[in-house]
């Protein structure tokens, strides 16, 4: 799981100058670190 953090920040990092996949991904890591807290 790590390695998937790890990818999430690199999109991050890439991605940084389009707002817009930006906030998308900020989104996707909130919907998958809720996912992992209930299970």
């Amino acid at each position: 799981m790590e390695d998937f953090i790890k990818l999430i920040y690199w999109c991050l990092k890439e991605m940084n100058e389009m707002k817009a996949w930006r906030f998308v991904a900020i989104l996707i890591t909130l919907i998958i670190c809720t996912y992992l807290w209930k299970m």
